[in-house]
C-alpha cells in the first residue's frame, strides 16, 4: 500500500512496501535519448530525469493523477490524504480599473477557471488569452505570479496588467530587500521541504531504494545560514563631479559687488552639499536598518520570464497563491519544473497554450509532471474562426526545385540541413521569387527561418533584387527587435525575415502571408509560426491569410518532414484545407 500526503507543490510518500515503491520509482523515471551524430559507431546515450525526490520521497503533485492511474493498473492500494487549502480574496482591494468585456468563448474559459483550482486552457493564438488572464486575477484576488517564455511577452503582458490594476500593484523584478539578502548569502526561510516536515508528521519509508533499478541523485551539500544580521554594509559612495573650491578660486574680481555675490553662491553651494551628504547618510542608515530587520513589501502581481525562475528563492516563490503560465508547452524545461516545486502555497495553477503538448513521449511525461493533464477548456481553431476571433489560414505546399548539389549521400542531420535548407540555392531562389510576387500584390510577407545564417543568405538575395527587408533575430538588441515588430505589425505591405525570436505572443496583426522556409517537423514550432498570421489585423477586417510551405522531395529525411508538417496542419485545423 502507498500512503500519500498531498500538498499544492508536492505529494509525499509517507509509507510504502518495497515492491510498491520500486514500481512507483520506475513510473517516475524519464529516459530521453541524447543526440547521437554517428549512430553506427557511437552507443546510444540517455538523459535520465528522476521525478521522485529521494531526499524526502516526494513527486510533483501535477503528476498525481498519472500515479493513481499507474497504481490502478498495477493493483497497488492507495491511501491519499489531501492537505491542500485554497485561499481566495486575500487581497480584497485588488480591483480592475478598465472595462474588461469578454466574448462568449472567453467567458467559458474564465468560468472553467473559477470552478477548478488547476488545469490547462487551450486557446489558439490571437483568441484573447491575455484578457482571460486579467479576468482570472480580478476574480481570485490573490497574490499572483505570471510566467512567460520571452522578454517581449513579459513587457507586453506587464503593460496590460499595469493598465488594468495600476503600476503600484504590478512588478517585473523581485523586491530590492530580497535581492540584498541573496547577495549577502542569507535566507530568512528554510526550504519548503523543511517547513513541510515541521508542520506534518512525515513517516519516510524505512527501506532503501533499489540501486539496480534507479540510482539516487547525488546532490551537493547546501550551506544554509539563518539570517540574523548583516555586519558589513557598503556605504553609499557620494561623488561630486564639480569642485566648487577650484571653480571659485583664482584672481579676485575688481568688482566688489561681483566678488560678494560669488562668495555668497559658494557658501550656498557648500550648505547644499552638507544637506545632500546628511540626506545620503540618513538614507544609508535607513537601508542598514531595513536589511537587518527586513520588511519586504511584495507587490500583488509579478510577471517573470521562465529563464529567471532558477534565481528565485523559495522565500519569494512561496508567497504566491496563484501561478499562471502562458505558453505552457515550455514547462517541460527543468527550470520551470523546479520553480513550480518551490511554490508550496500556490493552490491555483492555470496553464495557457495553443499547443499544450510535446512531440516526444519523454518530454510529454516531463510536461505532465509540471502542469498535469487536466484540460479545463479547449477552443478549437474551427471554433475560433467561427467566432471570428482569428483569420483562416489557406495552406499550400510548393514542390521545391531540385537542388544543384547531390543530396542522397548526406547522412548527418547537419549536412542535410545545410545543403537541403539553408544553403539550397534553388530553394532560396524560389522563396525570394514567391515573396516578391506577394509583395507586388500589396501583401505583408513574413518568412520564418531557424538560423541567422539563413537570414543573411536570403537578405543578400533580396538586396540583389533591390528590395530592402526587415530582419528579426536573437543577436539584435531587444529594443530594435521590438521596434521592428511594431513597425511590421502596422505596415500594409513589406517583407520581413525572422527566427524563433518572433515566437509565441508576438503581435504582428497585419501579416498577410507566412512563408515557412525553415523545414523541420516540430508541431509546436509549425503552429506557432502559422499563428503569426492569424490575428485579425488592426482594422479587424482580415478574414484569410496565406501559408506557403515547401515539399522537399529530394532527400528521404526532408521528405518525411514535409509530409509530417502537412499532417500536423490537417490534424490541428481539421476541416480547413
Amino acid at each position: 500500500m502507498l500512503i500519500l500526503n498531498v500538498e499544492h507543490h508536492k505529494t509525499f510518500i509517507v509509507n510504502a512496501t518495497k515492491e510498491d515503491l520500486s514500481l512507483v520509482q520506475k513510473a517516475l523515471t524519464v529516459f530521453q535519448k541524447k543526440y547521437n551524430p554517428n549512430p553506427q559507431f557511437i552507443e546510444q546515450e540517455w538523459n535520465v530525469t528522476y521525478l521522485l525526490d529521494t531526499k524526502n520521497f516526494s513527486f510533483p503533485t501535477a503528476y498525481l493523477s498519472e500515479v493513481i492511474k499507474f497504481a490502478e493498473e498495477k493493483s497497488i492500494k492507495l491511501d491519499i490524504k489531501d492537505n491542500r487549502k485554497y485561499k481566495s480574496f486575500t487581497i480584497p482591494k485588488l480591483e480592475i480599473k478598465i472595462n474588461l468585456s469578454l466574448r462568449e468563448e472567453q467567458i467559458k474559459a474564465h468560468n472553467s477557471m473559477i470552478n477548478n483550482p488547476t488545469g490547462i486552457i487551450m486557446m489558439p493564438t490571437a483568441s484573447g488569452k491575455s484578457r482571460v488572464i486579467l479576468k482570472a486575477i480580478d476574480s481570485k484576488k490573490v497574490r499572483t505570479l505570471v510566467i512567460v517564455p520571452r522578454r517581449n511577452l513579459q513587457d507586453q503582458l506587464a503593460k496590460q496588467l499595469k493598465e488594468a490594476f495600476g503600476n503600484s500593484r504590478v512588478d517585473t523584478q523581485m523586491p530590492w530587500q530580497l535581492k540584498e539578502k541573496i547577495k549577502n548569502g542569507f535566507s530568512s526561510l528554510k526550504s519548503e521541504d523543511d517547513v513541510y516536515e515541521e508542520n506534518h508528521v512525515l513517516r519516510k519509508p524505512k527501506i532503501k531504494l533499489d540501486e539496480e533499478l534507479i540510482k539516487p541523485r547525488t546532490r551537493p551539500t547546501e550551506k544554509r545560514s539563518v539570517f540574523d544580521e548583516i555586519t558589513t554594509v557598503k556605504p553609499s559612495k557620494i561623488k561630486f563631479n564639480l569642485d566648487m573650491d577650484a571653480f571659485y578660486s583664482g584672481s579676485k574680481s575688481e568688482d566688489p559687488e561681483k566678488e560678494y555675490i560669488d562668495q555668497k553662491k559658494k557658501k550656498m553651494f557648500e550648505k547644499s552639499k552638507e544637506k545632500q551628504k546628511a540626506y545620503f547618510e540618513k538614507m544609508n542608515l535607513k537601508r542598514k536598518e531595513s536589511i537587518k530587520n527586513p520588511k519586504i513589501k511584495y507587490k500583488d502581481i509579478y510577471v517573470f520570464c521562465d529563464a529567471s525562475l532558477p534565481s528565485m528563492p523559495a522565500e519569494f516563490l512561496s508567497q504566491f497563491d496563484m501561478v499562471i503560465i502562458d505558453e505552457c508547452h515550455h514547462a517541460a524545461a527543468k527550470m520551470i519544473r523546479e520553480g513550480l516545486l518551490k511554490m508550496n502555497n500556490a493552490g491555483f495553477r492555470y496553464y495557457f497554450s495553443a499547443t499544450p503538448w510535446r512531440d516526444h513521449s519523454a518530454e510529454e511525461k516531463l510536461l505532465a509532471s509540471a502542469i498535469g493533464t487536466n484540460i479545463l477548456f479547449e477552443l478549437s481553431p474551427e471554433e475560433a474562426i467561427l467566432y471570428k476571433n482569428i483569420a483562416k489560414p489557406v495552406y499550400e505546399q510548393i514542390s521545391s526545385p531540385e537542388p544543384k548539389n547531390f543530396m542522397q549521400d548526406k547522412k548527418k542531420w547537419r549536412d542535410i540541413l545545410e545543403f537541403g535548407i539553408i544553403g539550397n540555392n534553388t530553394r532560396n531562389k524560389k522563396i525570394v521569387e514567391l515573396a516578391i510576387k506577394k509583395l507586388d500584390e500589396g501583401k505583408n510577407v513574413f518568412i520564418t527561418v531557424d538560423e541567422i545564417s539563413h537570414i543573411e543568405i536570403l537578405k543578400e538575395r533580396f538586396k540583389n533584387e533591390s528590395i530592402e527587408v526587415e530582419t528579426i533575430h536573437g543577436e539584435q538588441p531587444q529594443k530594435k527587435n521590438l521596434e521592428i515588430i511594431e513597425k511590421v505589425g502596422k505596415q500594409t505591405s513589406g517583407i520581413t525575415i525572422g527566427t524563433m525570436s518572433v515566437g509565441e505572443g508576438t503581435d504582428m496583426p497585419n501579416i498577410d502571408v507566412v512563408i515557412l522556409a525553415s523545414g523541420g517537423k516540430s508541431s509546436i514550432r509549425l503552429l506557432q509560426r502559422i499563428g503569426r498570421g492569424a490575428r485579425k489585423g488592426l482594422d479587424q477586417s482580415k478574414v484569410l491569410f496565406e501559408v506557403f510551405d515547401f515539399f522537399d522531395w529530394f532527400h528521404p529525411t526532408l521528405l518525411r518532414h514535409s509530409l509530417k508538417r502537412k499532417q500536423i496542419f490537417s490534424d490541428y485545423y481539421k476541416t480547413i484545407e
